[in-house]
Order: structure tokens, then C-alpha cells, then sequence
């Protein structure tokens, strides 16, 4: 019986019972920045999941309202760059989940689109080029 509990134990203590989905959920700008939400921010939609193994996997989408100062912070402290428009092709658009009608709805020549250098990174900010709508993700597994 003692055997039993520490196993349980140990599953509880891992995190394997943490996972979840959530979508327009007032916590998921605390699950993607770890910080609360700067008043001045509006969210339009938030869909975040993570998965209940004991290691942080996580997939997200975003859609913020226009803020170019929010934009600046974003862009320089995860190191994004941009991607020339003679770069940008569908293969921008795998994301580990499919993503939620609202994410980047028009084609995807209608965003600048900005991502971590390196092969193994998958965070990606779309830039409405109309309106300056926000649309981030990432994910890792």
C-alpha cells in the first residue's frame, strides 16, 4: 500500500496531471509571456494546450490587437527576424496543431511574418499588413 501512494505520488508531483486546452481562457497570456496582461493589451483570441507528460510540451495561438510597442518588445526579446517576402511560402504555415480559424484568416501574403533563427525553433509572429493585427505561436514537444 505504501509502495502505492509514493507512485501516485510521484505522478502527482511530475506534472502529468497538469495538461489541458484552453481557449479564450483570461490565464493563457500568464501560460505563453509568464507575466500578467499589460492593461493596455487586447487580446482577441488565445487558444493554448499542454500536454500532461512530465516534460513542458506546449502549443499556442494568439491574436492581439494592434499595439506597436508591444510589437518592438516581441520582435527583440525573442530574437525574431524577418522573413523577405520572397521567402514566404506555405511552408510557414505547419504549426504542430491545426490552427484555429481566426489565426492568420487571409492567404498568407497578406502578413509580415517574423521568426527565431534556427532550425529547430518554431515561434512565428504574423503581422496583418493592413490593420497590424498580432498573431503569434509556437509550440515544442
Amino acid at each position: 500500500m505504501k509502495k502505492a501512494f509514493y507512485i501516485l505520488l510521484l505522478f502527482i508531483l511530475s506534472g502529468c496531471f497538469m495538461g489541458g486546452t484552453w481557449e479564450d481562457n483570461d490565464d493563457n497570456w500568464e501560460r505563453i509571456f509568464y507575466e500578467e496582461k499589460p492593461e493596455n493589451i487586447t487580446v482577441n483570441n488565445s487558444w493554448f494546450w499542454q500536454s500532461s507528460h512530465w516534460t513542458y510540451e506546449y502549443c499556442f495561438f494568439i491574436e492581439i490587437k494592434n499595439d506597436p510597442q508591444f510589437i518592438s518588445k516581441l520582435i527583440e526579446e525573442n530574437n525574431l527576424v524577418k522573413v523577405e517576402n520572397n521567402e514566404i511560402d506555405n511552408d510557414l504555415l505547419y504549426f504542430f496543431s491545426d490552427k484555429p480559424e481566426w489565426f492568420i484568416p487571409r492567404g498568407i501574403k497578406a502578413y509580415d511574418v517574423w521568426k527565431v533563427k534556427g532550425e529547430y525553433e518554431n515561434k512565428k509572429l504574423f503581422l496583418d499588413r493592413q490593420d497590424g493585427t498580432i498573431f503569434l505561436t509556437d509550440f515544442s514537444v
